[in-house]
């Protein structure tokens, strides 16, 4: 979790995803703020090259339906 603009939010390490190695977070780490309909999450980046915000019709879903339910079970345990 990460405090933006007021809001805590989950991390999000798609490392696993893509068949690297875990590592800790580090403070002089970079996130990629995501936004739903739903939620909104920081996803680790391990650098970056610019910034650009891009239209919603471009995006595709990164979370399963299985990982969006357990994300959903940790916000609410977190929250209560």
């Amino acid at each position: 979790m990460i405090n933006f603009q007021g809001r805590v939010i989950p991390v999000i390490d798609l490392r696993r995803r893509f068949g690297l190695p875990a590592r800790e977070l580090e403070a002089e780490d970079r996130f990629i703020i995501a936004g739903t309909a739903k939620r909104v999450v920081a996803l680790i980046a391990d650098s970056v090259q610019g910034v650009r915000e891009i239209d919603g019709c471009e995006l595709e879903s990164f979370l399963s339906l299985e990982e969006a339910k357990a994300l959903d079970g940790a916000l609410a345990k977190d929250a209560g």
